[in-house]
């Protein structure tokens, strides 16, 4: 819920998307709203009180946080332009972008957690079977798909994530990813367990929320959702963590001078984003 909920995480995803930057951070309260009204539907004292945490929120993300996405993009851009890209470069990228949600994860959930305690019994109930439906919609998407299928799936949803940054991509570079693709490992079946046993107990939890145990266990649950994940989960992602950063390794050195052009465009637009975002 949270990654759907609060997409001004990441600027780099909305640059992705196709959007302006700008225009989807200058108008994130009432994205997240539209948002939220898949999941649940909130009363007008809980929707006041959800706005002025979202305020909040916004000014701490504003004011702390788009500094270091910027320093960290201009640090990648650098290493793009001077450096080979090596894997163990954008291992060090993709722990820094997973340190910013880490911080926002921890910063958020105390308010999350007041505003979780707020929720009747029939809002929670609504809330869970939203949320087993996107499950079950994200299964119903797989089924019947062989191994082959599934991984010319992927190739194409990344191919569709590379080609804004880079420009079309040649034959090459096509089968890079396509050989990528085929040696990921599939975490799926693993990450839906997860997923589900992270909302058994969190629904649990809020249908006890008057048990003195609750906050600090339902807070736990928030920043600590790893206590759930299975140890196979952990150990394929870190594999496919190390698959894909061979993979941007050997990407970032067959780019054309045109790619690495549009590249480096495309990163400076964004930090010239973030520095306006912070100005206004």
């Amino acid at each position: 819920m949270k990654k759907r909920l609060f997409v001004f995480l990441f600027v780099i995803p909305l640059a992705l998307s196709g959007c302006s930057t700008q225009f989807v951070y200058n108008n994130i309260d009432w994205l997240i709203h539209w948002y939220l009204d898949d999941y649940v539907d909130l009363t007008k004292s809980q929707k006041k009180r959800f706005d002025g945490k979202m305020q909040l929120w916004l000014s701490w993300h504003k004011n702390t946080e788009l500094a270091s996405y910027q320093a960290q993009l201009t640090e990648l851009k650098r290493a793009i332009s001077e450096e080979v890209l090596t894997p163990r470069l954008w291992l060090h990228h993709s722990q820094l972008a997973r340190e910013h949600w880490f911080r926002f994860r921890n910063t958020l959930s105390p308010d999350l957690l007041e505003l979780a305690m707020e929720l009747s019994n029939e809002q929670i109930e609504e809330l869970f079977a939203a949320l087993e439906q996107k499950t079950q919609a994200w299964q119903q998407e797989r089924a019947g798909k062989s191994h082959e299928a599934l991984s010319r799936l992927r190739a194409k949803e990344l191919t569709d994530r590379i080609k804004p940054w880079t420009g079309k991509l040649n034959q090459a570079q096509k089968q890079l990813i396509a050989d990528y693709s085929r040696q990921h490992i599939s975490s799926f079946q693993s990450f839906i367990q997860y997923r589900r046993n992270w909302q058994a107990r969190a629904k649990a939890l809020l249908l006890d929320r008057e048990s003195q145990d609750f906050k600090p266990l339902f807070l736990q649950l928030l920043t600590e959702p790893e206590r759930f994940r299975p140890p196979e989960l952990t150990r394929t992602w870190a594999v496919n963590r190390q698959l894909r950063a061979q993979l941007m390794s050997d990407l970032h050195a067959s780019l054309t001078v045109k790619q690495k052009r549009r590249l480096n465009h495309k990163l400076t637009d964004l930090i010239e984003d973030l520095t306006e975002l912070q100005e206004e």
